[in-house]
């Protein structure tokens, strides 16, 4: 029960030192696991093992990773350690361990570049299967994707991906697909810099063909995809195509699968499609998918407010429009564009700026709009 818990947590706060460091693995994994998540027991917790994580296994290490990520406890300076200390062993973890390790450093917001690089090289040489390659994978773009040592360790485990790629349960696919455009396609402020003159590599574009193959082999896959996940892999396919042409081969699936599914759709999916149709290339179908997705937003605008997650990454939406249709400087911003104003946006209604000029926004005109920063989709 929770009181049972309760006093359990101050049973061992209070006596930290009566437990060898396996016991304090144990406890701190069951804390996580079942609470409470107090930040002044796991505090503790952390105080004691830091001096003494050499004397773990590296499956220790990993769940030591594990329940601190769980429970959302931020320790930078346990993470910093068990990342030194597991570097030099990590040829001796196993798959799971190496995943689990890298998804709760994400979760906490920790970015360890060496601990990362290691963890992907010895991932190469292991067996690891689609589920475990997925969750490293995706883990590793969270934090810094443009960062080159995130960039090194997703190019890594590539080549695995694209053999697995029949493998990837649908959602793990979608996923994948929009880290790795995340990591080399989509734009993403204040990370240039890190990334700044290397190339993509070659196992990026086959990553992307082979992704595209699986989609719309004989037994095509996306119908049987849920809305959440087309609307993933499409966001992330958007921004492949320019550099790999083959990603427009899966355009006209997307469209169609979305308009199949549109009208029970939920907000935040609506929101991450609208941004995959208005970044490909403009086409009949394209158009007409911007046209009915934007049409749908209004109308759910018009029922009510939408969540507060999702109107940021709509008035994004918005402004690239606006801005791509001509818009006017001084009216394409925040200021100027409330609810009434995003819901003509995008029926494509006549809009006026402080300078009087009308906009009427015609789809088939509408340059695709830049995806820039779209990490509200790849937080799904």
């Amino acid at each position: 029960s929770a009181r049972l818990l309760e006093v359990a947590a101050a049973h061992v706060t209070a006596n930290f030192g009566a437990y060898t460091f396996r016991c304090l693995v144990m406890l701190t994994w069951a804390f996580s696991a079942l609470g409470p998540h107090d930040a002044a027991l796991f505090r503790g917790l952390a105080a004691q093992l830091s001096p003494v994580l050499h004397t773990g296994s590296c499956h220790d290490l990993s769940m030591l990773a594990w329940a601190f990520g769980n429970a959302g406890i931020r320790q930078d300076k346990l993470f910093s350690d068990i990342a030194q200390r597991s570097a030099p062993r990590l040829a001796d973890f196993c798959a799971q361990d190496l995943a689990d390790t890298v998804r709760s450093f994400a979760r906490n917001g920790f970015f360890h570049r060496g601990f990362l690089l290691g963890a992907a090289t010895a991932m190469e040489k292991l067996d690891a299967s689609a589920e475990q390659l997925a969750t490293f994978v995706c883990s590793a773009a969270q934090l810094r994707p443009k960062h080159h040592g995130t960039r090194a360790a997703v190019a890594t485990l590539l080549p695995k991906c694209i053999n697995l790629v029949h493998k990837f349960r649908d959602e793990d696919l979608a996923s994948l697909v929009l880290a790795v455009a995340t990591c080399f396609y989509i734009d993403a402020q204040g990370e240039q810099t890190e990334a700044a003159g290397t190339e993509t590599p070659p196992a990026v574009a086959a990553f992307v063909e082979a992704t595209v193959d699986s989609l719309l082999r004989p037994e095509p896959r996306l119908p049987r995809f849920s809305a959440a996940a087309v609307a993933t892999v499409a966001l992330g396919l958007a921004a492949a195509g320019e550099a790999c042409p083959k990603a427009e081969g899966a355009y006209a699936a997307l469209v169609s699968e979305a308009r199949e599914r549109l009208p029970g759709v939920d907000a935040q999916t609506l929101c991450t499609l609208l941004a995959a149709f208005s970044g490909m290339p403009r086409s009949a179908d394209v158009c007409d998918a911007v046209r009915s997705h934007a049409a749908e937003v209004a109308k759910r605008l018009d029922e009510g407010p939408l969540d507060e997650t999702t109107w940021p990454a709509l008035m994004h939406i918005g402004l690239r429009l606006a801005a791509a249709a001509g818009m006017p400087s001084d009216a394409a911003t925040p200021a100027h564009i409330g609810v009434e104003e995003l819901t003509a946006l995008l029926r494509g209604r006549a809009l006026r700026g402080s300078t009087g000029q009308q906009v009427i926004l015609d789809w088939s005109e509408v340059v695709p709009i830049d995806l820039l920063c779209c990490s509200w989709a790849a937080d799904r």
